[in-house]
């Protein structure tokens, strides 16, 4: 009789095997820091290629193609025969040959004039026939045309204004478009107004002054110059009065401000105390802390979707940019701004279009509110409050429509 089968030893069970780490999430990472990368260099090749190419988003630039450029005023004037020179900096100003008796001087893009740069500007075109400066700022009206200085008071309701005024380059029946960026002039000046924007009750400031040329300085035009970008050179005699005011000489020097033009005792202070290093040790503390949040980071739960009730007041948001104007001491601008807001939120509010005339928003308002319309006609397109009280008042008022319509149809 054989012996009985042994029963097979059993099988010890093996020990679960650790868990390996993620190495995919630490390539996740590094792909997407290398992508950042990548696309950042692609960004700025294509910026350096753009402006190689010669163009720009700046308003007013005669590089600019788009609705507020001037390329197309600039390739016009080049094509009548002017000579037409950019130059962006100081430096290239000042290589480009002073300006003499046969040259107009432009100005564009003037929030990088300091007043160092504007008072070697003056001193550069003192011999040019003409400075032009389009849309300039108070600080270089100061500089540049002292009795000059920025106005109130436009009518959004007006679209057009006639020049009324004999001067060269400008006859009295031309027509430009109405643009916000007015200029006034001190009383008892030489200085002529023209597109002086008129209502049946005011008289606001002017779209173009021309000062007359004294011993230190060529004639000086200001002028708003949105009439003349390329959204708008087609319209009425834009293009007429454009031409005729940059293009009456044989050369025109065209002067863009760059941020970098400083006083020379900014920039020979001597070596830095900065170490060259800083820059690679910059880098090289943020690749770290990347890897220390790769290598420690703990992974969160599923993120959870709550909502939150929070609700921001018009009247707190209104209240508060009017404070933010009112530490500048800017009445009238803060007024300007509060209301065009205002246009806006109600066009939004009431379903019109975005450019809808203000005289329809006004009639549209006044039938969802049950306010006055000549009230609302006040508000919206009345004149601006000239003292902090009124401006407080104002912005109440505002508000207080807004919130209004904003709750029968917002």
């Amino acid at each position: 009789m054989s012996a009985p089968a042994q029963a097979a030893p059993p099988v010890p069970a093996r020990a679960p095997k650790a868990p390996r780490p993620r190495r995919w999430i630490l390539f996740a990472v590094l792909g997407a820091v290398a992508l950042i990368v990548v696309g950042g260099i692609a960004a700025l090749a294509v910026s350096a290629a753009s402006n190689k190419l010669g163009t720009t988003s700046d308003p007013l630039d005669p590089d600019n193609p788009g609705t507020s450029g001037t390329r197309a005023l600039a390739r016009v004037i080049d094509a009548h025969g002017v000579h037409v020179d950019v130059v962006r900096n100081q430096k290239q100003l000042f290589a480009a040959g002073r300006p003499d008796a046969n040259t107009t001087v432009v100005v564009t893009g003037d929030s990088a004039l300091n007043s160092y740069t504007a008072g070697k500007l003056r001193e550069r075109v003192g011999g040019a026939a003409r400075l032009v400066l389009l849309n300039p700022r108070q600080s270089t009206l100061t500089e540049l045309a002292p009795p000059a200085s920025t106005g109130y008071g436009y009518d959004i309701s007006i679209s057009s204004v006639r020049a009324d005024c004999s001067t060269p380059g400008i006859a009295p029946s031309d027509v430009i478009s109405a643009s916000s960026a007015t200029y006034v002039v001190a009383p008892g000046s030489s200085a002529t107004s023209c597109f002086t924007l008129r209502t049946s009750s005011t008289t606001g400031g002017s779209n173009v002054v021309v000062l007359p040329a004294n011993g230190s300085r060529p004639q000086v035009v200001v002028a708003s110059g949105l009439q003349f970008t390329n959204g708008s050179i087609d319209m009425f005699d834009n293009a007429g009065v454009a031409v005729r005011m940059l293009g009456g000489h044989d050369r025109l020097l065209w002067y863009i401000p760059s941020v970098k033009d400083v006083p020379p005792s900014q920039t020979a202070g001597g070596p830095s105390d900065i170490p060259r290093a800083i820059g690679p040790l910059i880098a090289l503390a943020f690749v770290a802390l990347l890897a220390a949040m790769v290598w420690r980071g703990r992974r969160f739960g599923r993120l959870v979707v709550e909502p939150l009730p929070a609700v921001v007041k018009a009247i707190e948001t209104t209240q508060a940019r009017g404070r933010l104007y009112h530490r500048a001491g800017d009445v009238p601008r803060a007024g300007k701004q509060l209301r065009d807001h205002t246009i806006r939120r109600l066009t939004k509010s009431l379903g019109l279009p975005t450019r809808t005339d203000v005289t329809i928003v006004i009639d549209t308002a006044a039938t969802a509110s049950g306010a006055e319309r000549a009230w609302l006609a006040h508000l919206l397109a009345g004149p601006l409050p000239g003292t902090e009280d009124q401006l407080l008042s104002y912005a109440n008022d505002l508000s207080r429509i807004e919130e209004e319509v904003h709750r029968r149809y917002g």
